[in-house]
This record gives structure tokens, sequence and C-alpha cells, in this order.
């Protein structure tokens, strides 16, 4: 006899193949899935004939909001950045020009016996800007011509080529200030009131008490006469005060995604025992030589695997047996959804709850509205298709935690980066390129005295 675990897994593997079992043949099937994907895709209907057809390459990014606002704004930052690079191209034109036509990559030793690589990177840098093919001192480096046979130096023009630069750099945080707190907020509120969703007329509720010392079982009906008073104190209605609907977020500890991993070792379990008995009634049959090898390895192969699949479905199983007891009114409540029958009662409460974003101006909330004594935090909700309900069941420590690993290991990392980086730096030996001091004899013919002279014979040393 199975156990009551076994039971269940059995009982979920046949939901699992009750769902996926259809009664169409195969090529219906595939028909039905293209229609599907014709609908759901970029595509624009056709009320004459009930088909689908793709939209046009002349679709604008605002047609395409339909499709959400992340869709539009993604199109329209392509756009914005093609601007913005082409921008930032033609100040960059200057210091690249005088970087091709400058020598001094090739001029100074140190780099002039570099491979043709690291001669071309340089070149496209500003470290080529300028000729100076017989310098020796810094002071004649610095006084550079820009060109071979040029009259203008590099002192000249760096302040105008450093003036392009800064003014780049302010185009790009000029773009980014545009996009953060102008056009994203406009492209949302176009989008708003374009199109009418659940979040438009729905809150998110944050830090609320997990548990209630009184009637936990009855925490919606709790937190509706919350909000049905708070609209009230604004001037609104008893009747139309009570919220349409309130939705509690309430702690699974991680139930949900193993339920969700189980159904999918279930589906590829139920796979590999297809291959695995396809194989095994080959073997039945008279095969010889190498396809029986073949096909006894292969299904070797698969009933390990299978064997490996339902220990894991197992071990889920295990973990959501923690949780087949508890009852959902029982549960501790990590968030809440609460909708509004009005647009303008969702901006009133967002208006009321304006200073609990933080929580330095949480602890000044009125206690009127405050729910169970606790300070709550009322924040506009997301749209219901960019909800990811496997991870609002996760106890808040547990989040924390995760948070401060990964800000740890992000430390960490720059930590090392930082550490690595000085390592290299002190183990770096300097290239000496100044010119060792020496006595200079400078011997020239007396005035007036042009015939040759020589130097032979004369011992001109210490």
């Amino acid at each position: 006899p199975h156990s009551p675990a076994t039971w269940r897994t059995l009982a979920a593997r046949h939901m699992f193949s009750a769902f996926t079992a259809a009664d169409d043949s195969l090529e219906e099937m595939h028909q039905k899935a293209l229609c599907y994907r014709m609908e759901t895709a970029c595509t624009t209907p056709s009320d004459e004939t009930g088909t689908y057809a793709w939209r046009s390459l002349r679709t604008t990014p605002s047609e395409l909001g339909v499709y959400g606002v992340g869709i539009q704004l993604y199109f329209q930052m392509l756009c914005f950045l093609a601007v913005l690079f082409s921008v930032l191209l033609v100040l960059a034109l200057p210091a690249l020009t005088c970087s091709l036509m400058g020598s001094f990559i090739t001029d100074v030793p140190e780099t002039a016996a570099a491979n043709l690589f690291v001669k071309l990177l340089g070149k496209l840098t500003i470290s080529n800007i300028g000729s100076c093919p017989h310098c020796f001192h810094s002071e004649e480096y610095q006084a550079r011509n820009l060109t071979a046979g040029s009259g203008t130096s590099v002192r000249e023009v760096a302040p105008w080529l450093g003036s392009l630069d800064a003014l780049g750099q302010i185009c790009v945080l000029a773009f980014a200030t545009f996009m953060l707190w102008c056009w994203i907020p406009h492209a949302e509120k176009h989008q708003d009131e374009k199109f009418a969703t659940a979040a438009d007329f729905t809150v998110h509720v944050g830090n609320l008490p997990r548990r209630l010392q009184d009637g936990h079982e009855n925490y919606e009906d709790e937190l509706r006469r919350h909000f049905q008073k708070v609209l009230m104190s604004q001037g609104v209605g008893a009747e139309e005060a009570i919220p349409a609907e309130v939705t509690l977020v309430r702690e699974y500890d991680g139930a949900l995604y193993n339920f969700i991993e189980q159904g999918k070792y279930i589906k590829e379990l139920e796979k590999h025992s297809n291959n695995r008995a396809h194989h095994e009634h080959q073997l039945t049959r008279s095969l010889e030589g190498v396809e029986r090898k073949a096909h006894e390895r292969l299904a070797t192969k698969l009933r390990d695997q299978c064997d490996k699949l339902e220990r894991m479905v197992l071990g889920f199983e295990e973990k959501l047996a923690l949780h087949i007891e508890l009852k959902d009114e029982e549960r501790d409540v990590c968030g809440a959804f609460v909708m509004f029958k009005k647009e303008k009662f969702k901006a009133k409460v967002l208006r009321a709850y304006s200073r609990s974003h933080n929580v330095w101006s949480r602890a000044t909330l009125p206690h009127k509205l405050r729910f169970q004594g606790r300070r709550i935090r009322v924040d506009q909700a997301c749209e219901p298709s960019d909800l990811f309900w496997e991870n609002l069941d996760f106890h808040q420590a547990k989040r924390s935690c995760n948070m401060c690993f990964t800000n740890l290991v992000a430390l960490a990392i720059i930590v090392c980066t930082i550490m690595t980086l000085v390592f290299l730096r002190s183990i770096e030996r300097p290239v000496d390129t100044s010119v060792p001091y020496s006595d200079t004899w400078v011997m020239s013919p007396s005035a007036g005295n042009h015939t040759c002279w020589h130097a032979c014979g004369w011992q001109l040393y210490e």
C-alpha cells in the first residue's frame, strides 16, 4: 500500500495527465496552438475573416502600449538612445580627429615598439594627440604641436576638447534625469488614462500585523472596515466607502513555489517514463547487436532519471505536507491588496497615507490611519500581470536575509576588485622616460674661421 504522500503524488500526476490530455488530433491541436499564438502575439484582428495579421514596421511605440507600458517605454527608449548616441558621436568627433592626426604613440620609444593592435587602439584615444618626435623633457611634451609641422599646440585645443567631453557627460545625465522624472511618469500617466485596469482602483498595503490578537479569521472584514472609516473621514458616504474587494497575501513559507516546482518535475517524470516505456518495449522485440545494447543503455539511464525525479517529487511532497492541515484563515498575513469602487477613492486613500512611504515619516502617522495600532504602509498597486505571487508568501525575515546576502556578495566583489587593482598597481614597474643627466661639450670653430678642422688625436677625458 502507498503512503498518503505517495497517493497525493499519484493524484497530482493524474491531474497533470488529464490536463495535458485532449480528444483532438495532433493536427487540430497544432492549429489551435498556432491560432492562440497569433491571438496573443503582436497582431491586429481582422473583422471580416476572423484571422490575425502581423503589425507593420510603421507601428509607433504608442500603439504598442496596448501590450503594456513597459513595451512602449522599451521602444521609445531605443529611439531616444539612438538620438543620444548620435549627439555624443558629434561631440566626440573633434577629439577622435585630433587623435587620428597625432603621432605621439609612435614618437615615444616605449610605445613605438608595441604590436599593431596596441598602436591601433592607442590611435583612437587621446593618448595619441600631438606630435613630438624629438622631445626629451616633460616641458617639451606638454608644449608639443597638435600635428607634425603644425603651429597649433596641444595646450590650445585641450580646453575645447575637455569642454566637449564635459558637455557629453552633461547630455547623458540630462537624458537620464529626463527619462526618470519626466518621460516615464508621463508615459505611465498616459497609459493609465487610456486603459482602465484593476491597478487603477487598487492599493497595496504593507507593514500589516501578521496576526490579530482577536478575530484573526476575520482579518479581511477588519481591514475592509478600517479603510471604510478612512474614506468616511474624507467625506465619502458609508455605502460607497466600502471597498469592493480585499485580497490578503498569506504566509505559505514557500509552499506555492514548491507546488509549482513539483508540477514541473511531475511533467518531466511523465516524459521520461514514456521514453523509458518505449525503449523497454523495443527490448521485447527480437533485437540483437548494437541496436539492442543502445536500447538497454537508454532504458537504464531513463530508469535512473525516473528514480531521481520520483525522490525529488516525494521530497516536495514532504514539504507540502506541513501545510495541508493549516487553513488559509489561520495563516499569517504578509500584505494585502484593497480595491475601491471608484478611482477617486483610491486617490483619497493614497493622499491620506502619503507619509507612510518611509519609516521616519510613518512615525507621525495619525492614530485614525493606523490599523490595530500598527503604522501601515499604503502604496499604488502594480498591474496584476506584474505580480509574482510565488515571491509574496516568503517570510519577511527570509526576504531580508536574501537581500543582506546579495548586498554582502556585491560588496565582497567590489572589495576584491579594488584589492586586485591595487595589487597589480603595486607590482607594476614604472617606466623611466627621463633622459639621464650628463655634461655636454659644445665645440665649434672660432668666429671667421670657415675651414674644416679635425678632432683627431684629442684626448677629451679625465
